[in-house]
Order: structure tokens, then sequence, then C-alpha cells
């Protein structure tokens, strides 16, 4: 409840109304721009500011990783650890670790797959 009324008073009442009355009186009325238009100007330079805290706020509440881990999937491999044919996955790409121009990829099953993020994550590599 807190977050929601810090969230709609701070950013909707606060930042967008007040900061967007402002805008449109110094547009309108200052520097003269009718009204229509003022009013455009003034949601399109809001909105490109409220991009980043909008992005902001809900990168940190809800979590949202900076960088998403790139798998590649293929059917019918062995298993580089336990030598079983199944459905191979690698990763590819994280943050802090490249596999792209590997010149030979090692897939792993579900079960090796995991104990490979564990190795990785260990090892500091951000998954």
């Amino acid at each position: 409840m807190k977050t929601w009324f810090v969230y709609v008073f701070g950013r909707w009442i606060v930042l967008s109304g007040i900061a967007g009355a402002l805008l449109q009186f110094l547009l309108s009325d200052y520097l003269g721009i009718h009204t229509i238009p003022a009013f455009l100007l003034n949601q399109f330079l809001l909105a490109n500011v409220f991009w980043f805290i909008d992005k902001a706020i809900f990168k940190s509440h809800f979590k949202i990783p900076a960088f998403y881990p790139l798998w590649q999937i293929r059917e019918n491999v062995r298993c580089v650890d336990c030598g079983q044919i199944c459905e191979g996955y690698r990763v590819v790409k994280t943050k802090n670790y490249d596999r792209m121009n590997d010149p030979e990829p090692e897939f792993r099953c579900k079960t090796c797959r995991e104990k490979k993020l564990e190795e990785l994550r260990k090892r500091g590599v951000e998954i």
C-alpha cells in the first residue's frame, strides 16, 4: 500500500500533474505557443522524461534483470557430461560470458545443465 501511495502521489500527481501544468504554462503562456500544440509538445517532453523514470521504478520493483542470457537448444545431441542422447542446452552469452564463436559447443541434458549453471555462478558468471 505504501508503494502504491508513493507511486500514485509522487509519480502521477507531483511529477506528472504539477510538472505537466508548469510545462503547459511555460509553453503556452510564457512562450506563446497555442494551447493544442503546447499540450502535444508538453506530453511529448514529459513522455521522454518519464520513460526513464518509469523504467527505473519498475526495474527495481520487479527485479527485472538488465541482461537475459542467450541459450542455444538442439535436438538429439549427446550430453557432454553424462553421454545421454537428448535435447541439449548451452548458455551462449550472458552479461559477462560469451561463447558465441565457440568452435566446439558443449550441449548438456537438463540435469547436467543445472550443474553447469551452478558451476558458472560460482565462477562469477551472471546468469
